[in-house]
């Protein structure tokens, strides 16, 4: 070996050395960072809105209740519509508002999710529904998607049913859908910022919109429960409720 050749040969075992050492000091600070956090669940979609007319699907079987049928014959239907009536347009008047079916003050109201990005609603959805199922219920995709899994999972129809024979009650997971409203969602609007808001008994008025499933196995307490108050919005209650009887907001 000549001169030229030891002298490659000194330098190369020099690069391997120090990348070697380089290596060495590296390694530790590699196998103690952090573990990277794995998702702890399938990701889930952004849930969205879907529209009151795809819940008609699965809520319509008398056996089960016919919720999407007492929700089309509710006010709530026709939240949107009479907006543009002779009554909302006088009322609006006296608040500065000309027309009441184009001013945010009352489709924030009379609309299902008015003033939410676009990007949440579904081609189905249809904004003049009203207060449609979803404005109490919240958006119901991840909903519909997860009964309809859960049917095709099934030998026989699971959930409402389409037949009345075969209707029965599924428990819903919790977070999937809010399935039990309550007041604090009834007062967002039904409150003083309303033109034509009257104290109410809210536990009167929910008996007038309730579509409950009459299949769901419930006890004693639960369905005493059910029967509410009788005061007819005199606010004279002499149940438990009386606590939130007006419907407002505790001071």
């Amino acid at each position: 070996m000549n001169q030229s050749q030891k002298s490659q040969s000194k330098s190369l075992r020099a690069i391997t050395a120090v990348c070697a050492l380089g290596l060495f000091i590296l390694l530790p600070s590699l196998t103690n960072r952090e573990p990277v956090a794995e998702p702890a669940g399938p990701v889930v979609k952004e849930n969205k809105y879907i529209g009151s007319a795809k819940c008609e699907n699965c809520h319509s079987a008398e056996a089960s209740g016919d919720q999407y049928g007492k929700w089309s014959k509710a006010p709530h239907h026709k939240a949107f519509e009479t907006l543009k009536g002779k009554e909302a347009k006088e009322a609006g008047a006296k608040h500065g508002v000309e027309d009441p079916s184009k001013s945010e003050k009352c489709l924030k109201c009379h609309v299902t999710g008015y003033g939410l990005d676009k990007k949440l609603f579904k081609k189905s959805f249809d904004p003049e529904e009203g207060v449609g199922c979803e404005a109490c219920h919240g958006p119901g995709d991840n909903h519909a998607k997860a009964r309809f899994r859960a049917a095709n999972e099934e030998s026989d129809e699971e959930g409402f049913g389409e037949e009345e024979g075969e209707a029965k009650y599924t428990e819903i997971p919790e977070g999937e859908i809010i399935a039990h409203p309550g007041v604090d969602t009834c007062i967002k609007c039904h409150n003083e910022e309303s033109p034509t808001f009257k104290e109410f008994c809210y536990f009167h008025r929910e008996q007038k919109i309730r579509h409950i499933n009459p299949l769901k196995p419930r006890t004693k307490e639960e369905k005493d429960a059910l029967k509410g108050c009788d005061c007819k919005d005199e606010i004279k209650c002499e149940h438990k409720c009386s606590e939130k009887c007006t419907g407002k907001k505790d001071e």
